[in-house]
């Protein structure tokens, strides 16, 4: 049975979470509530870090997608297409939609491959690198405030836990590819 309006009135993003934790298991017996809590926890918090973040990259005229797609060829170099799309953690679709946009706007250039001339590589411009460069400062000044309401015992816990979920889940998508 839903909960009365009265009691869901005062409710807002933040609180929602708790009062989700709170009740999850009375509408749904036998579900584990505390994963349900995490999970929703760690989305909600991560989505307003990132939506912090991305506002760095309005003022330069870069997506999320665009910033992720630059942040990979900043560290890798010129990239095919296929590859940049898993590094960056992107559909293929997502990934050619970016990339086009950033061909526009000037930033990266895509260009047949030498080796592979079905396949696309994808590099920076100059005027791309310098625009990502402000970008990214401007951004790792958003990510260090939240960083900062961490000690660093707290951050080292943090990235240690953030490992475990990550290498799960990296096991859990080769264990998936393996089977399909």
């Amino acid at each position: 049975m839903p909960t009365p309006r009265s009691e869901t009135d005062e409710l807002d993003f933040w609180t929602f979470a708790a009062f989700a934790h709170a009740h999850t298991g009375e509408l749904w017996p036998g579900l584990d509530v505390e994963a349900s809590y995490l999970v929703m926890s760690l989305h909600r918090a991560t989505d307003v870090m990132f939506f912090d973040a991305r506002q760095s990259g309005d003022e330069f005229r870069l997506s999320t997608a665009g910033q992720r797609i630059m942040f990979v060829l900043s560290l890798c170099g010129p990239l095919p297409m296929l590859r940049l799309a898993e590094l960056a953690g992107m559909s293929k679709a997502a990934t050619w939609s970016a990339v086009r946009t950033l061909v526009a706007d000037g930033f990266v250039d895509r260009n047949r491959s030498p080796e592979d001339r079905r396949s696309n590589v994808v590099s920076i411009t100059e005027e791309g690198g310098e625009v990502f460069d402000r970008a990214f400062r401007a951004r790792n000044v958003r990510e260090a405030r939240w960083a900062s309401v961490l000690s660093d015992e707290e951050k080292s816990q943090l990235h240690a836990i953030l490992g475990k979920l990550m290498d799960y889940a990296g096991e859990h998508a080769r264990r998936r590819d393996s089977v399909s």
